[in-house]
């Protein structure tokens, strides 16, 4: 896997490769600055009762992970596109900062 800016892993359990988490944590290992939006299919329980424990699971799992977003199906274009601009721009921050940082560390330098 390549050096990259935003990678969006759709997280479908069955993917033939390997699943989106497995895809979410090979990518963060490879490049921790990439920006992962994750996007998620919603899978309802049989009563209200379990309605939404498997979408906390798995939001807390990618968030864990280093996702810097989970999007549920259907995703909505804008939607996609606005998540995309605010990673790349957090992405952004987190390389200055830290050339900052190895600035001042290294003030010779």
């Amino acid at each position: 896997m390549a050096a990259r800016d935003v990678l969006i892993v759709e997280d479908d359990r069955n993917l033939p490769v390997m699943s989106g988490m497995e895809l979410l944590k090979q990518a963060r290992q490879e490049d921790p600055d990439t920006a992962v939006i994750v996007v998620s299919s919603v899978s309802v329980g049989q009563d209200d009762k379990t309605f939404g424990v498997v979408e906390v699971k798995t939001l807390i799992e990618c968030l864990k992970l280093g996702a810097h977003a989970v999007l549920w199906k259907p995703v909505f274009y804008d939607e996609l596109l606005i998540t995309a601009k605010r990673a790349l721009e957090r992405r952004q921050l987190l390389i200055e900062r830290r050339q900052r940082q190895d600035k001042l560390a290294r003030p010779n330098a």
